[in-house]
């Protein structure tokens, strides 16, 4: 692991060349992959809460200059923040599915002695690999809402403000608002398989409004 020193050194040269772009341009993409390793380089750049990586991150979301360049790596039509607000309403989609794919996956473990017997080793140990295949998530929410949070780190006033209202579009997207409403809906629902989301939720809310001197969020 590197120090923090190094950490920000590595942070700061990545940022020179154009990464905290390239980070939102992958971030924005409709094609799951693409979009969650934009969304973890965003994370690994702004670790720390980086203020110089911070700045940069919203002057690319906010400079009109960047409009054009600032567009989804797949062709697709989304901003930063409408994909944002797209895998958080995507995530709200997923708290019943997921239930009910883990009901399933649990009923499944509790019969397979019973209703694969006779059947080679071989295929027992395929069939087991794909009952325990993890949950087919798309919203990726936790890192999503990880990256929303150093945005904000430290108190970062020009991000919260921004995350809440976008001056500058005809469109608003009120990130703050969409975490929110994730977190209201996963409150009723909440239990071992999600408790990680709703302390991720509470903790990028905090950052969101600790310290915000505008007192617009």
């Amino acid at each position: 692991h590197s120090s923090p020193e190094a950490m920000v050194r590595q942070q700061t040269l990545l940022m020179l060349l154009g990464t905290p772009t390239v980070a939102l341009m992958m971030a924005s993409c409709d094609h799951d992959d693409l979009c969650l390793k934009g969304v973890q380089l965003g994370i690994a750049l702004l670790e720390g809460g980086n203020r110089e990586v911070q700045e940069a991150i919203h002057s690319a979301l906010t400079n009109p200059a960047m409009e054009e360049r600032m567009r989804a790596y797949d062709g697709g039509h989304e901003t930063f923040v409408t994909q944002m607000r797209r895998r958080l309403r995507t995530a709200t989609r997923e708290i019943s599915e997921r239930k009910t794919f883990l009901d399933v996956q649990d009923e499944m473990r509790s019969v397979f002695a019973d209703v694969y017997v006779g059947v080679s080793p071989a295929t027992l140990v395929a069939l087991e690999r794909e009952i325990e295949k993890d949950f087919p998530q798309h919203s990726h929410v936790i890192e999503v809402l990880e990256l929303l949070r150093l945005t904000c780190e430290g108190h970062f006033n020009k991000m919260q403000d921004f995350l809440h209202q976008q001056t500058s579009t005809l469109s608003n997207v009120d990130l703050v608002s969409e975490v929110y409403d994730f977190l209201a809906r996963l409150e009723p629902e909440l239990d071992h398989t999600n408790i990680a989301q709703m302390q991720q939720c509470v903790d990028t809310l905090v950052e969101f409004v600790q310290g915000n001197a505008s007192q617009t969020v």
